[in-house]
């Protein structure tokens, strides 16, 4: 099939207590990255605009037979779907089983989507033990792993980052009209949290305090990620601190930051208020009028505001925190973002002005013009959606 529905295999007696005629809703809202309980559209601002948003796009995913599907969809770790702590690793063991005979019997590839976040053991949350004392491992052949949050030096070949899907900003705000910035000196903008600045004094205070100290380390080649990971922990917003901080500095970069005491997915403010309302309308602008926006990680090792900027047509500027970006071999990161290295944090400013410098004028305005289509064309739910389809067709061909 040639069109761009994207099919899915999904067995009902892979997830307790759900009935088959749910089977649809389960299946979209794991897709989708939200969870509709009804058809109603919640209270909350801005969940509200992405249910309208996703609503209209339901009609490109079906749930179908294995005969017809693209993919044979396992999705582990989610809430509302199954595969909770150990007393499922049973469980887990037999729709594993179920999945990988199908596949090898249908020639279709598997498909498992976790919700996880910083993962320094990947592996575990496909390939479950079969008991803790021997740790055999039950194999999923012929699999792609989809994630928001991977850690690139720890996750297989086959697993692969995902968008955070939005709706589309620039067709609410603009009516989809994209307004290219140009300005003689590069302008960065961030509006959100930056710890420990504009934070209270707490215990997660000074251990913000401690992240922001340790990315100093990563100049000497000490990978500050992985001495965090020895403590259970990762870096959260610090090296995002460290390019606000480098920024600043320089005379030669125009700055545009508002420092938040919570973030927008802590903050009922971010959910709740109108898109007219201060909170919402100092973030937008601060994208909307700026030609870089600092995107770096925050509690996960992705961005929100990284697809956010995309869609609006701006460059991201990103530390690469053990990144495994989304579909590495058709966007050029180096060109469309300023992607910059954790050894080299010190340096954020220089490469800022490099990133602007090497591009005239016209170039910058065609960067902000495949940003936008980029998002569209990759980052969007139906972007995204097309691609892995063509991606899993390809996969299949070679298994």
């Amino acid at each position: 099939m040639t069109d761009n529905i994207f099919r899915v295999f999904f067995d009902p007696s892979w997830c307790s207590g759900i009935k088959e005629a749910d089977i649809i809703q389960l299946v979209q809202n794991l897709l989708f990255s939200y969870k509709f309980r009804s058809s109603n559209p919640p209270n909350d601002t801005r969940i509200k605009e992405a249910f309208h948003y996703f609503l209209d796009l339901r009609g490109i995913v079906e749930v179908t037979t294995i005969e017809l599907c693209d993919a044979i969809l396992i999705p582990i770790g989610h809430k509302g779907a199954y595969f909770h702590g150990n007393t499922e690793k049973k469980r887990f063991e037999e729709v594993s089983r179920q999945a990988n005979a199908l596949s090898v019997m249908h020639g279709k590839p598997i498909l498992v989507h976790g919700y996880t976040k910083d993962i320094s053991n990947t592996k575990t949350h496909v390939n479950i033990p079969i008991n803790n004392k021997t740790q055999v491992q039950i194999p999923i052949n012929n699999m792609i792993y989809i994630s928001y949050s991977l850690l690139h030096s720890k996750a297989p070949s086959n697993y692969m980052s995902m968008p955070y899907f939005i709706p589309d900003y620039l067709q609410i705000l603009q009516n989809g009209c994209l307004n290219l910035v140009n300005k003689s000196l590069p302008s960065v903008g961030f509006c959100g949290v930056a710890p420990p600045f504009g934070q209270k004094i707490t215990k997660t205070w000074f251990f913000d305090c401690l992240r922001l100290l340790l990315s100093y380390l990563n100049r000497f080649q000490i990978d500050t990620d992985k001495l965090t990971h020895l403590g259970n922990t990762d870096m959260k917003h610090a090296y995002r601190t460290r390019v606000l901080l480098g920024v600043i500095k320089s005379k030669h970069i125009q700055t545009d930051f508002t420092i938040r005491d919570l973030g927008g997915l802590v903050s009922a403010k971010y959910w709740r208020e109108p898109l007219n309302s201060k909170f919402h309308v100092t973030y937008f602008n601060t994208l909307l009028n700026n030609l870089y926006i600092v995107c770096s990680r925050g509690t996960e090792n992705y961005s929100i505001s990284f697809f956010e900027t995309l869609s609006l047509g701006r460059i991201p500027i990103i530390v690469d925190s053990d990144l495994r970006l989304i579909f590495p071999d058709i966007i050029n990161y180096s060109r469309n973002c300023c992607l910059i290295p954790k050894k080299d944090l010190h340096k954020a400013a220089s490469y800022v002005i490099n990133h602007f410098s090497r591009y005239s004028m016209e170039e910058l305005q065609q960067i902000q013009q495949e940003n936008r289509r980029i998002w569209v064309e990759y980052l969007s739910f139906t972007g995204f959606y097309s691609n892995i389809k063509k991606l899993l067709m390809a996969y299949q061909l070679l298994h």
